[in-house]
């Protein structure tokens, strides 16, 4: 793919801390260029947070949260909630979000469940149901996940 002079230059970091059986992320990004061909060149950053709280010994409670400070972003808020329970070589979860995308309001829910095969190899069903503007669309997956190191 060819960039364009539109695409400009996207740049994105992310920091991590571990406690215990937690993980805690922090994050912030920054576009310059045009979102739309006619708006100008300009800045957009935003920054995220990401928290794993283990909050009993099978149980982690998960929660996210981002905001663009660009007033011209398509999305400028996004937070969600949920979490994930372990059953042996199995994780259960579910994660709720809310955004709001070019003013029309956007509910998401998803609903997994990872089985390790090895402990680099893992197989994830997903089913997401969507709401946009009230309109729900359900939408269904098969992940399969590599991991190149910290096997499980």
């Amino acid at each position: 793919m060819l960039l364009k002079k539109s695409d400009g230059v996207f740049g994105i970091a992310q920091a991590e801390y571990h406690l215990q059986d937690s993980h805690y992320f922090l994050g912030a990004s920054l576009h310059y260029g045009e979102l739309y061909d006619t708006d100008g060149r300009k800045l957009r950053p935003t920054l995220w947070a990401y928290a794993e709280q283990k909050l009993f010994e099978d149980f982690t409670l998960i929660a996210a949260y981002s905001h663009s400070f660009a007033a011209d972003s398509p999305c400028r808020n996004f937070a969600g909630i949920g979490g994930r329970y372990d059953i042996g070589t199995a994780r259960i979860g579910v994660f709720s979000d809310y955004t709001r995308i070019v003013g029309i309001d956007e509910w998401a829910t998803e609903v997994t469940c990872n089985f390790d095969l090895s402990g680099h190899v893992s197989l994830q069903p997903v089913f997401h149901i969507i709401d946009t503007d009230h309109h729900t669309k359900c939408i269904g997956m098969l992940r399969l996940n590599l991991s190149l190191c910290n096997p499980r």
